[in-house]
């Protein structure tokens, strides 16, 4: 039981003296990392454009309708049923 006591005393202490002073470090690490990889991706997407060109990713597709047509919703062609 007092193993068990003494255990959790250091991991308190650990978690209370070490982690403040290693998770700044390790975050900063982590984030200097990511942002290399992401100028570095930047910077070849704009080597591989010329100046002054245009590059469009995303063209939606659009039918020949009129601007009345694409407010309206779908017309059903339907015929009424006598059940005399």
């Amino acid at each position: 039981m007092y193993l068990f006591i003494l255990i959790l005393i250091l991991l308190y202490i650990i978690s209370y003296y070490v982690f403040p002073l290693l998770l700044p470090r390790i975050l900063r690490f982590w984030l200097n990392r990511h942002q290399k990889s992401a100028t570095q991706h930047a910077n070849q997407a704009q080597e591989t454009r010329k100046e002054g060109e245009i590059h469009i990713d995303y063209v939606p597709k659009h039918k020949n309708q009129s601007p009345n047509q694409k407010k309206m919703g779908e017309y059903v062609d339907f015929e009424d049923i006598n059940t005399n």
